[in-house]
């Protein structure tokens, strides 16, 4: 368990870290109380990254038994991620928790968000219109793929065939060759006249 001096410097490296975008949540500030935080948080920055689509606040619920006990974790005000994304991004988080009990988490759990909305960061479509059209590009594009492979496909069990093909001739002329040397006649059964 950690004392409140613990707390104070946990909260202290995350706000240096994060700055204004963290907040904290407890009522009585100067009371010692286990955190209870929501950090805002953008795709990881990296020198590709031009403009942030995604976004989600990430709000950790320390018991007082913290990290001995996994805080609570919950996403806010998710925006460019579908409910599915974010469901998937806090069942990572609630994993990674659990593997990092019994050690401080929080910029952990808070790299690992950032890392997600950096590999999710796409634009939101404008309009379904708009999404119905790329749907369709990316159906078709996926359709022109599968088509290739199998043509791919098809091609090398035609070089394969012509392959075996010009074996079998080889053979088959080896063999005749050695039936020219053999005298034919010499091999079959005199018949009695």
């Amino acid at each position: 368990m950690y004392d409140s001096s613990s707390f104070f410097r946990i909260k202290s490296k995350l706000h240096s870290i994060f700055g204004e975008e963290i907040r904290d949540l407890r009522p009585e500030k100067r009371k010692w109380q286990p955190l209870n935080l929501i950090i805002s948080l953008m795709p990881q920055k990296s020198m590709s990254l031009t403009e942030a689509y995604a976004q989600i606040d990430l709000h950790v619920i320390c018991a007082d038994k913290y990290p001995d006990e996994v805080p609570n974790i919950q996403l806010e005000n998710s925006k460019g991620l579908s409910h599915q994304q974010v469901a998937v991004l806090h069942n990572d988080l609630v994993q990674l928790a659990k593997q990092l009990q019994g050690e401080v988490m929080i910029f952990d759990l808070a790299h690992h968000v950032q890392i997600y909305l950096h590999e999710h960061n796409k634009p939101s479509y404008s309009s379904f219109y708009e999404e119905m059209v790329s749907r369709r590009q990316k159906k078709i594009e996926i359709e022109k793929l599968e088509k290739q492979l199998k043509e791919d496909k098809e091609r090398q069990v035609i070089v394969k065939v012509q392959c075996l093909t010009v074996q079998c001739l080889k053979s088959l002329n080896t063999n005749y060759k050695l039936c020219e040397f053999v005298n034919i006649n010499e091999l079959l059964p005199i018949k009695d006249v």
